[in-house]
């Protein structure tokens, strides 16, 4: 049987996009609206794109090996988002504490903290949260 895998990264992709999307956007509004500080403001734009990318990669990218079990899926897919995410805030972090946190700077190790995390993701979600043999 064909590997699925040109397929479902080009869809981890465009998830990603949209994730990064309100990744973006609740950040901005925690630091521009809530007035919070550039490292409190990522760690929430981070959890709200991790639940949000996670309703879509199980809906899209992954939809062949949803598990019956999504409250044990969102459990590995977290567990998975903070390893991956472990990375993308310790790259933010480094940026933020070196550079400082004037603009734009917090916005470029935003993105920089995404892409060091991407490829980490993808594997996990695959091999871990939606691998073929998780239990359904």
């Amino acid at each position: 049987m064909p590997s699925k895998l040109p397929g479902r990264f080009p869809r981890f992709l465009g998830v990603g996009a949209l994730g990064f999307l309100v990744d973006g956007g609740v950040f901005a509004i925690a630091i521009e609206r809530l007035m919070l500080g550039p490292v409190t403001a990522r760690v929430l734009s981070f959890l709200a794109a991790a639940a949000f990318t996670w309703a879509l990669n199980r809906r899209f990218t992954f939809a062949d090996r949803a598990s019956s079990r999504p409250a044990a899926e969102l459990g590995r897919y977290t567990l998975s988002s903070l390893a991956a995410g472990a990375v993308n805030l310790t790259a933010y972090t480094a940026i933020v504490l070196t550079l400082g946190s004037a603009r734009p700077i917090p916005y470029l190790a935003l993105a920089a903290g995404v892409g060091a995390g991407l490829m980490i993701n993808f594997v996990l979600y695959d091999r871990v949260v939606f691998r073929k043999n998780a239990e359904r």
